[in-house]
């Protein structure tokens, strides 16, 4: 981050900020962690036991809320709201807290890295796109997917597609990202919904917000990683409008061995 004047991010989530606000200092995004073994801690289990859910949530075992649960604690979303996001009549909430899983204990995840580092420069941080504009999207999407969304995430196959995921990123391979989208999802007419608005359809509605940080300052920019693919991901809509657009690698311990490729689906 040395040179930049400015962290840009997705958006800030409504525990951090307001539901309009598009800039912040960059301690907001200094996340309080609850750790999932930490002594006295309440009993996941015993919280799940009892606990009055939506129609939608009571399909899920206890061993599935309790995971969820534990989802949210390691979040800055917490234990609390994840019980609040069982109750609630849309899956919505739910489906965010059950794809994100915990980090390795001692581990910081990449935004909790890039946080760090824009604290210690003193950085602005910018979001692309508010609260009301992101759950605008969200609500194109079908309850039935977010409710699918909530039990795939929870199986313990979701692992080998997060693992997936994260060789792609580390090898710079984001088409396969989608990919992995697509083995998560009910069906390829899901999946490809979900990334026409979820990732695509806010690629293009950023893209207006992007380019006027970028030209104000230097700039660190941090999205998801499904957000760069393809002709309608970030690198190529701001190759179109005229930016210089070059990918730089950094060496990775990632075996390429055996691993298999498959054609997406998705456009």
């Amino acid at each position: 981050m040395d040179g930049a004047k400015r962290y840009i991010v997705e958006g800030f989530s409504f525990l951090q900020a307001t539901p309009e606000t598009l800039e912040a200092p960059a301690t907001a995004l200094l996340r309080k962690i609850t750790p999932i073994n930490f002594p006295g801690k309440v009993r996941l289990d015993l919280v799940a036991s009892g606990l009055p859910l939506a129609v939608w949530a009571r399909a899920l075992s206890k061993e599935e809320i309790v995971l969820l649960l534990e989802r949210g604690a390691c979040q800055d979303i917490g234990v609390g709201w994840a019980v609040e996001a069982l109750k609630m009549e849309s899956a919505q909430l739910a489906s965010g807290i059950a794809t994100r899983p915990c980090a390795q204990a001692n581990l910081l995840s990449r935004d909790d890295v890039l946080a760090q580092a824009a604290v210690a420069r003193q950085l602005p941080v910018l979001a692309l796109e508010t609260q009301p504009e992101a759950d605008a999207h969200r609500r194109q999407i079908p309850e039935r997917i977010h409710r699918y969304t909530v039990w795939r995430a929870l199986q313990a196959d979701a692992e080998i597609a997060r693992r997936k995921t994260v060789d792609a990123i580390n090898a710079g391979e984001y088409e396969e990202i989608l990919e992995a989208l697509f083995e998560l999802s009910e069906s390829s007419d899901d999946a490809e919904l979900f990334a026409n608005v979820m990732i695509f359809g806010r690629n293009v509605a950023w893209l207006p917000r992007l380019k006027r940080y970028l030209d104000e300052a230097p700039s660190v920019v941090n999205v998801g990683a499904a957000h760069l693919a393809g002709p309608s991901g970030l690198p190529a809509l701001l190759a179109d409008q005229g930016y210089k657009v070059e990918a730089i690698r950094l060496a990775t311990a990632v075996t390429q061995k055996n691993r298999v490729i498959k054609k997406s689906p998705l456009k």
